[in-house]
Order: structure tokens, then C-alpha cells, then sequence
């Protein structure tokens, strides 16, 4: 009895959306969740593909789909059906076809994307003129990574895992962030010049400082040891 009245709901249904007009494009990150924002009050069903996972009568809802059967829930005061712990695999098209007077059938393209790596900056090539770093992440699916001057976008990337950007002595003072995001969501660091480029209050290397002054000390203490040694002598 219950195949028959499965199999009757679905032509019913498939009847009135052979033609599916998509309504909104919905989109969120694995673990997310989505409510679908057309309401089922009284009667009605939710469907993925050609399946009915749940059917709505008399206020109550039946579950038919048990892998929806601790993800699917519904709002009794507004009739809205919200999808929870959602993965990649329910990516796909959910159609609400509510059976109130005329028969409304509203379609919805759900994608469930991975979520977003909190990205990570590193310094290279730095020099007393300029600095590079390197916004990077492990992995992105449909990742883009992008700096920003203050809220000015300087550089995009939407195939690599990692994106460059030169600054040169007159950038040092500037602010700069590094987004890494997809169509769901974004995740940003913030990037403090000075402390990443391992510069000097003066805008310099402290590296290269360094370099110059390594060898100065070692001549200082050369020169010492050698007057040293002849005042021994005499």
C-alpha cells in the first residue's frame, strides 16, 4: 500500500515540475546547514532529484529518506524545512511542492562546498627596498586567494594554492590582509608588515642589519684582541 501511494505521489509530482525553474541558488560548507525559504503549512512534500524524502499532512511530518531522517528539520510556526550536517554528497536540486490550492513547486540548487582554510602568510626575497609574501593554503576546492591594501583588492588567484605579492619600502606602512574563500564562505589573515617582512622601526631589515653588522664586530674584536696582544708583548 505504501509503494502505490509512494509511486502515485511521485507522478503526481514529477507531473507538475517537468520543467524545473530554478528559484535560488543556495550554497554553504560541509557540517552547514541550509532552511529552504518557501514555507509548507499544511500539506506538501520535499524532494531531491525525482526522490520525495519527506512528506508534510496535517501538520505532521514523515520522513521517508532515512539518511534525511536526523538532518531534515521542520519550523511548525513558519513551515520551513531546514537541511543540518550537511556534506558534499547532498549537493543537488530540493524541490518543495506544496499542495495548498493551486499547486506550487518552488526548485532550489543546493551546493555544499568544503570549508574554507584559514590561510597563512610567509616573508621571502626580503631586501631594504621590498619584500614578498606568500598567502598560502594546504588545499581549496574552488579556493580563491586574494590580498588587499586596506579594502583595495591588489591580487587574485583562483587556481593556486598560494599567491604572491611584492611589496616595495613605500608599501611597508600600508595595511594589508590575505582572503582565502569560495562561493560559501571566507576566512582572512591580516598581515602586520614590519613583524612579517622582519623589519626594523625604520623601515629596514633586521636581517641585513645583521649582515653589515656581524662582520663590523668581528673586525671590532679582532682589532681588540690583536692591541691586546702586543701590549703583552711589550
Amino acid at each position: 500500500m505504501e509503494l502505490h501511494m509512494r509511486t502515485v505521489i511521485i507522478l503526481s509530482v514529477m507531473s507538475s515540475s517537468v520543467t524545473l525553474d530554478i528559484k535560488e541558488n543556495l550554497k554553504t560548507t560541509e557540517g552547514g546547514s541550509i532552511t529552504l525559504p518557501d514555507p509548507v503549512m499544511e500539506r506538501g512534500f520535499l524532494i531531491y532529484g525525482w526522490k520525495i524524502i519527506a512528506i508534510m499532512k496535517h501538520r505532521e511530518i514523515d520522513i521517508w529518506e532515512e539518511i534525511f531522517r536526523n538532518r531534515l528539520l521542520w519550523n511548525n510556526s513558519t513551515g520551513l524545512f531546514t537541511l543540518t550536517d550537511l556534506q558534499k554528497n547532498y549537493s543537488g536540486i530540493y524541490q518543495i511542492d506544496s499542495r495548498r490550492g493551486n499547486i506550487f513547486t518552488f526548485s532550489y540548487k543546493l551546493t555544499v562546498y568544503e570549508c574554507v582554510q584559514q590561510p597563512a602568510v610567509k616573508a621571502s626575497a626580503v631586501s631594504a627596498d621590498s619584500c614578498t609574501l606568500v598567502c598560502l593554503v594546504e588545499k581549496g576546492d574552488e579556493t580563491t586567494l586574494l590580498w588587499y591594501r586596506g579594502e583595495e583588492r591588489v591580487n587574485q588567484s583562483s587556481s593556486d594554492l598560494s599567491l604572491s605579492l611584492t611589496l616595495h619600502k613605500q608599501d611597508f606602512s600600508s595595511t594589508f590582509k590575505c582572503v582565502a574563500a569560495n562561493p560559501a564562505e571566507e576566512k582572512f589573515v591580516s598581515v602586520n608588515v614590519t613583524v612579517s617582512c622582519d623589519l626594523d622601526s625604520s623601515g629596514g631589515s633586521k636581517a641585513l642589519s645583521w649582515m653589515f653588522l656581524v662582520p663590523m664586530v668581528l673586525t671590532l674584536v679582532t682589532i681588540i684582541l690583536f692591541v691586546s696582544v702586543k701590549n703583552e708583548e711589550k
